[in-house]
């Protein structure tokens, strides 16, 4: 009888060694490889194998390799994905950027991937809810000088600057020191919500720091034409010249809109593009260099 137990357990765990679950996150020894291979070559499917495999349409069937506009694909691959965190803070190497950015361009002209239009195409910034607030612009006296000076009539303003402000609290004694109502946080708060969205008049057009002129507002050569464009995102593959990532904004090396040579044009993302306005000199010479 002992000598039937101790059978029995060898046996249970010959199971438990077999056993799918056991073997879930382990890796088996180039060895068993082997064995496995050696033992199933040769072998064929039995007939009830043939006969339950026959009818059965396969999931793929008739379907393109790239499934990026179906829908059905997508459940299934977010379904398969589910837990996976293999992609998880991996970054993409050189190489695999390429043949990433070569099967983007390969799809684009075949038509399977096509640019999404921009959510606030056609519509005003009035159907936005983000138009300015309209506002009229008064003639104020300063409270402390006497000086007459324009902006806007929704701020109410008493005095032309912040050293008349201050000068006259100090002759008054109104609002100094702990009288101060404006360094109360709940009063901040409303004053910075109030002041939200309503610019500086003196900062706006010509008396802004970075105004070029009206630059922005000169229209573009008849050269800038979508086909274009288009030819410089396909030479570029679709990336970012800065960030390497997925990219459409073209880009003026030399921030002139009327130089549209494809040497001065390079495809950027909206985040790089945005942040490319300061140092100008500096990024025109970094983007030469990398066209080279």
């Amino acid at each position: 009888m002992a000598l039937d137990s101790v059978r029995e357990q060898e046996r249970r765990k010959k199971i438990k060694k077999n056993n799918a679950k056991f073997w879930f996150g382990k890796k088996r020894s180039e060895e068993t490889k082997e064995k496995i291979r050696k033992s199933l070559l040769g072998k064929k499917l039995s007939r009830e194998r043939i006969e339950k495999l026959k009818g059965r349409i396969p999931w793929n069937k008739g379907k393109s390799g790239y499934h990026i506009h179906l829908e059905e694909w997508k459940k299934r691959l977010s379904e398969m994905m589910n837990g996976n965190t293999y992609s998880i803070g991996r970054k993409w190497n050189t190489e695999e950027k390429q043949k990433r950015g070569e099967m983007m361009t390969k799809l684009w002209k075949e038509g399977k991937i096509k640019l999404k239009e921009p959510w606030n195409r056609g519509k005003s910034t009035k159907e936005l809810g983000k138009s300015r607030p309209k506002v009229a612009i008064m003639k104020y006296i300063c409270e402390n000088c006497g000086k007459e000076f324009q902006d806007w009539k929704i701020l109410k303003r008493k005095f032309c600057s912040k050293k008349c402000q201050y000068e006259f609290w100090k002759k008054t004694g109104k609002f100094a020191g702990e009288n101060n109502s404006s360094k109360r946080p709940e009063v901040a708060k409303k004053i910075s919500e109030a002041k939200k969205g309503i610019p500086l008049l003196k900062f706006r057009g010509s008396g802004h720091p970075n105004w070029k002129g009206g630059l922005s507002f000169e229209p573009y050569t008849i050269d800038w034409t979508e086909t274009l464009k288009k030819a410089i995102r396909e030479r570029d593959h679709y990336l970012c010249r800065k960030c390497n990532q997925y990219g459409n904004v073209i880009h003026h090396i030399d921030y002139d809109k009327k130089n549209c040579n494809p040497n001065n044009l390079i495809n950027l993302c909206r985040s790089c593009n945005s942040k490319i306005n300061k140092n100008r000199n500096f990024w025109t010479s970094y983007f030469q260099q990398r066209l080279k």
